[in-house]
């Protein structure tokens, strides 16, 4: 019940401060639709602007001490008493923070403490208290060419000037204004936590004092786990998430082989689920560190190491062919793709790098989320409810009512919605849309459309019937912060404002009920028909799903562009095919050695000088390679029979044969060969224990009959 009031109230203080502009904007941390990237983001922006003007920046992020712990309450209320909070609100924080005590027993020994400090970790209110504290900061005025930000209770300062002595001072006397405050505060900041960072050369020396302790500069600091470096270019941060990956793969190395540990699917949940995020985290800031050669080269031994493992591959496999078997995305790639969602999000638009058909570059508008400030009070947005229409006779349309109908239709020539009403009124409405927009989106438009044409009609009662359970579900949330649904929210408070009621209902589509099928026949015109487009807003998954296909295109042709993994592009082309591979079968260590050739065959231990010889047995003139052993070698040809693999398709590299081998008998055959190579590979490592153990292995795994090379 505590945490459900301190939902209630902190809700409500949340919506007012920021509403009313009573919050600034310079904190981002326990802030509605902002987060750590964005807080960076704007740092960097601004000293990109002040170098453009030839200005010197200096830098500082300081730490205060036990921040949480020390937040004084007398502080929050007076802070909130400035900011003129509603009465009931303040004297309800008021009684929150009344009589609180700290109990400790001992044996038969109780002792008390009255608390007067301090947001209670894992409180629903306490992020927001301590907003309240750090504001009072964050408003005070500075000398010119002052930036104060900050992240919750990381304070970042940063300073620009022509003059550097002048930036000095600027600094100094900032520095003991903070200093100051902290102190008015019951607040310490940790001068030995403190870190300094020039981005001009003409500064990079500066030494400057904070409560008497001497700050030296740093070439980099850390901000919201972002290296950031002198210099902008974002190297040293891509060197310290690369050797922190690598430090749990030196981990996974032990408990992943190729033929026993962790499977493929294991291996590659990791590295998709934790490693590469935790790698891509604030790309959008660093993405501009790719355009150096050997960063390029780093990530891509990082990846390769994760994909061998995955693909279960010889160390030697190629990094094309690592890839492809382990169906990773080469990581710059995926770093240029995550970087475009992140502008995406913050710019509201994208445009597409590859022409359309007419020629252009497709610009795509995003529907983004309603600022928060938008929807209504949380104690005045409204209960949305719906009634599921079972029997088309308990539709009854009355003169003093009006029921309207609604659909939305997406074709291959377009997206359109539409609605139709009947009763107090009569209207036919045709509404088109982006070909790239949705049916949910569609759905909402409509409805819409539909609400803002009965706010203008006289009547008592206005019934909305729609077939789109998605979209009615999605309007039953209070804080949906879809702009559509929020729209429609408006104009449903609206019209009840005006003491009309407003009843939705949910009916089933194609069965026979007239408003509803005039109502789709309707939206499939307005799809095919050439009207004006009245919303062009693309939804972030639409988009989302463009970026990618990009991305795999850029894939495809770097793929096919590559003077590496030869074999594996015979097997598997393109991309699609690599999709199709895997939806049959994840890597093993019998399928890896099959797509990249690095195996046990003759070919590949010659080749290292494991064998004296690379020809086959079975007519001592062929070399036995990848190719020879499954479509060519006298050895399997009843294994060859068994599966039926004509090896003239072989050479249109078409993926079906792949998955006619992996699901054949053809896995035997590498695993002879195996054990075949691991007997070589032993006795030329003097091991002999181990040659006798994989010769008798062989001999009893294997479904085929011995060969001249096994007894040898």
């Amino acid at each position: 019940m505590g945490k459900l009031l301190e939902s209630l109230f902190t809700k409500r203080l949340i919506w007012q401060l920021h509403k009313e502009g009573r919050f600034s904007t310079k904190q981002f941390g326990f802030t509605p639709q902002t987060s750590t990237v964005e807080a960076v983001n704007v740092l960097l922006k601004e000293i990109e602007k002040q170098k453009k003007k030839k200005m010197r920046s200096y830098s500082g992020l300081f730490d205060i001490k036990a921040a949480f712990d020390n937040a004084w309450w007398p502080l929050i209320l007076n802070g909130l008493k400035a900011k003129e909070i509603g009465q009931n609100t303040f004297q309800l924080i008021n009684s929150y923070f009344s009589n609180r005590k700290v109990c400790m027993k001992y044996n038969d020994v109780t002792v008390k403490k009255t608390v007067t400090k301090g947001c209670v970790q894992g409180s629903v209110c306490g992020p927001t208290f301590w907003n309240v504290i750090i504001d009072e900061l964050l408003n005070i005025p500075f000398p010119e060419g002052i930036h104060i930000q900050a992240f919750a209770d990381d304070v970042i300062l940063l300073g620009h000037h022509k003059d550097k002595h002048i930036l000095k001072n600027n600094i100094e006397t900032t520095l003991q204004i903070i200093s100051n405050w902290g102190n008015s505060a019951k607040l310490m900041f940790g001068a030995e936590k403190t870190q300094l960072i020039s981005f001009t050369k003409p500064t990079h020396n500066f030494n400057v004092e904070m409560s008497g302790i001497t700050l030296t500069c740093n070439d980099k600091i850390k901000l919201l786990g972002i290296i950031i470096d002198k210099d902008l270019k974002f190297t040293a941060h891509v060197h310290y998430i690369t050797d922190k990956c690598m430090k749990v793969y030196k981990h996974l190395t032990r408990l992943v082989k190729p033929t026993w540990g962790l499977s493929s699917e294991v291996v590659q949940t990791i590295y998709k689920r934790a490693i590469e995020p935790g790698l891509l985290y604030g790309c959008m800031i660093w993405e501009k560190a790719l355009k150096y050669k050997y960063i390029r080269k780093k990530l891509e031994k990082f990846q390769r190491a994760f994909a061998i493992r995955c693909g279960k591959c010889f160390h030697t496999t190629s990094t094309t062919s690592a890839l492809v078997i382990a169906n990773f995305m080469p990581i710059d790639i995926k770093i240029h793709e995550i970087a475009k969602i992140e502008r995406l999000k913050r710019e509201r638009h994208w445009t597409s790098t590859f022409t359309s058909d007419e020629g252009t570059n497709q610009i795509y508008y995003l529907e983004g989320r309603a600022k928060f400030t938008e929807l209504e009070h949380p104690a005045e947005r409204i209960d949305v409810d719906f009634i599921r229409i079972e029997d088309p006779k308990e539709i009854i349309t009355l003169p003093d009512e009006l029921n309207i109908f609604t659909d939305g239709c997406k074709t291959n020539a377009g997206v359109g919605c539409s609605f139709k009403t009947y009763g107090a009124r009569q209207r036919d409405k045709l509404i088109k849309l982006s070909t790239e927009c949705t049916v949910f989106q569609a759905e909402l438009v409509a409805m819409d459309k539909a609400l803002e044409f009965g706010k203008t009609v006289n009547t008592k009662v206005i019934n909305l019937y729609t077939d789109s359970l998605s979209g009615l579900l999605a309007l039953k949330q209070r804080s949906n912060t879809n702009p559509i649904i929020n729209r429609i929210h408006k104009n449903i408070k609206e019209i009840r404002t005006c003491n009309v009621n407003v009843k939705l209902h949910l009916v089933r589509g194609h069965t026979g009920i007239e408003g509803n099928d005039e109502a789709d026949s309707m939206a499939k015109m307005a799809a095919e028909l050439s009207l004006p487009i009245q919303y062009n807003y693309v939804s972030l998954n639409t988009i989302k799903k463009k970026i990618k296909a990009e991305s795999i295109k850029i894939w495809n042709e770097q793929y096919n562009n590559s003077l590496t993994g030869r074999l594996t592009k015979q097997f598997l082309p393109s991309k699609d095919h690599i999709l199709q591979l895997h939806k049959v079968s994840l890597p093993n260590f019998e399928l890896s050695q099959i797509l990249s050739g690095h195996s046990y065959s003759l070919q590949y231990l010659y080749r290292f000088k494991i064998k004296e010889s690379n020809i086959c047995g079975c007519d001592k003139v062929t070399v036995q390679s990848i190719e020879h052993l499954l479509f060519y070698c006298h050895y399997f040809v009843l294994e060859r029979e068994m599966s039926k693999v004509s090896h003239s398709v072989y050479f249109f590299g078409l993926v079906h044969i792949v998955i006619t081998i992996i699901t054949s008998e053809y896995i035997s055959i590498m695993r002879n060969i195996n054990y075949s190579g691991r007997a070589s590979a032993a006795k030329n490592n003097k091991t002999k224990c181990d040659a006798r153990r994989a010769r008798i292995m062989a001999a009893v795994y294997a479904n085929i009959p011995t060969t001249p090379e096994n007894q040898n």
